[in-house]
């Protein structure tokens, strides 16, 4: 037993040594090459709001906009009309369509403000 607690002490030291000696990308040290969080940590959800509409084809593409918890779930007239690249730079941490006309895009916690400023952002 004390040659096990011995032997993660010294391998815990060798993998951390490691992996900020050669820059190991672990789960959390990837580098973002979008904007998503920045305008998630500024708070700046009309900006997010703005993106996403168009990220989703336009206001005239909208059908309806609610949330759950962690994802903005959004029926949509045409799903050809969804620019994938825009959509990222939203903010969003993921999305998916897991119906024909309907989008899920996974904003965490924060997503009751991004509905209300998309909310918002439709009434213009």
């Amino acid at each position: 037993m004390i040659i096990g607690l011995g032997l993660a002490v010294v391998t815990y030291f060798i993998f951390y040594w490691a992996i900020i000696k050669f820059d190991i990308k672990t789960p959390g040290r990837e580098e973002s090459s979008n904007m998503k969080n920045t305008l998630i940590k500024e708070k700046r959800y009309g900006e997010i709001a703005e993106i996403l509409i168009r990220a989703l084809g336009g206001k005239q593409n909208i059908r309806n906009v609610d949330n759950c918890i962690t994802r903005l779930r959004v029926d949509i007239g045409e799903v050809n009309q969804i620019d994938k690249e825009l959509m990222l730079e939203s903010g969003c941490t993921a999305f998916f369509i897991p119906a024909a006309n309907h989008v899920h895009i996974v904003y965490g916690p924060k997503v009751e403000f991004v509905r209300n400023a998309v909310d918002e952002a439709m009434k213009k």
